[in-house]
């Protein structure tokens, strides 16, 4: 999750981190838009960007939470929810999760949170790739999700040559190495 928000809204790594929480702030109000709720779009900016190790010293919004991990969590998880549901009212969305085999628990957890069964579905397209081992051991994610086994492509230079443009003056043997 915080590759896809700081891609998102054009956080470098090498950003200092109050240009980070501006951009983070400045993101989640415009997405947030003009709709009304109990939550405010600056809420969800410091308890989604706590998700992602942004840090906001002396919130309002957060120090509730200061002995309540869990219970932050969840707030987070609700309120990414909500910017996802604003965010897909106002446009198709998709989104791409790949490698899910090296996601950490609260993002696999956050995953779970969005598409269970019991709550509103998100007019959401989630494509997610990940190693088979993944599958067979996230039972409660595959069972949210239809799975399509892809086999490998044959080991052949010109897809390489057809994939990386940059890469076609390579020898044949580099190709089908890579």
């Amino acid at each position: 999750w915080k590759l896809l928000w700081q891609n998102w809204f054009g956080i470098a790594p090498e950003d200092p981190l109050d240009v980070a929480r501006e951009k983070f702030v400045r993101e989640i109000i415009r997405l947030w838009g003009k709709q009304l709720g109990t939550a405010s779009a600056v809420e969800a900016a410091h308890l989604i960007g706590s998700l992602i190790g942004l840090e906001w010293p002396n919130s309002r919004y957060l120090s509730p939470f200061e002995n309540d991990r869990e219970a932050q969590m969840n707030r987070a998880f609700e309120l990414c929810r909500e910017l996802l549901q604003r965010i897909c009212s106002s446009r198709l969305t998709i989104l791409w999760l790949d490698d899910l085999q090296w996601a950490d628990r609260s993002s696999l957890d956050l995953i779970a949170y969005l598409f269970e069964p019991n709550s509103s579905p998100l007019p959401l397209l989630v494509l997610g790739g990940a190693r088979l081992e993944f599958i067979r051991q996230q039972s409660r994610l595959v069972n949210l999700a239809q799975v399509i086994t892809l086999s490998p492509l044959p080991v052949e230079a010109r897809y390489v040559a057809a994939a990386y443009a940059d890469l076609r003056d390579l020898p044949l043997d580099v190709l089908t190495e890579l």
